[in-house]
């Protein structure tokens, strides 16, 4: 499923007719397990110890929900703010994924260069398939926090 959305990236504006896939968890995971090679797959879908606090956070998350405002002006949205000092696009970041290499060839790399692209923040997991010091150098320009 493709809805539209609008917003700011890098101080540029997406068409209104920008499409993007659905953000269902569901429909997410499926189309990961659709996309990856099963070992792929069961990395990043694996859950620690007997599965208790996954589930909770599944809990937890089906009982927030966006309310969305309708007949409202929305032509222009602001989202961005400062993290640690940092300026952002938005309050929100890539989460760290482990061995990020096993799913896509530029594993860490990529991720942390979209992000760096959009303006948002990128955790890297202690277990990269890059050494953090090598995925650090390869972003020079980002500014990290603390630095």
């Amino acid at each position: 499923m493709l809805s539209a959305v609008g917003g700011a990236v890098n101080g540029s504006r997406w068409q209104a007719s920008t499409t993007v896939p659905s953000m269902d968890p569901s429909g997410l995971e499926a189309r990961a397990r659709a996309g990856l090679d099963p070992e792929a797959y069961a990395l990043v879908a694996d859950v620690a110890g007997d599965g208790h606090t996954a589930g909770r956070n599944e809990a937890a998350f089906q009982r927030r929900s966006l309310v969305r405002r309708v007949l409202r002006d929305v032509s222009r949205v602001d989202t961005s703010t400062v993290l640690q000092g940092t300026p952002v696009t938005a309050p929100l970041g890539i989460a760290p994924l482990p061995r990020m290499g096993a799913i896509h060839r530029d594993g860490e790399r990529g991720l942390a260069t979209a992000a760096a692209e959009l303006g948002m923040v990128f955790c890297a997991a202690a277990n990269s398939s890059l050494a953090l010091e090598d995925l650090v150098a390869s972003r020079p320009e980002r500014p990290r926090p603390g630095a």
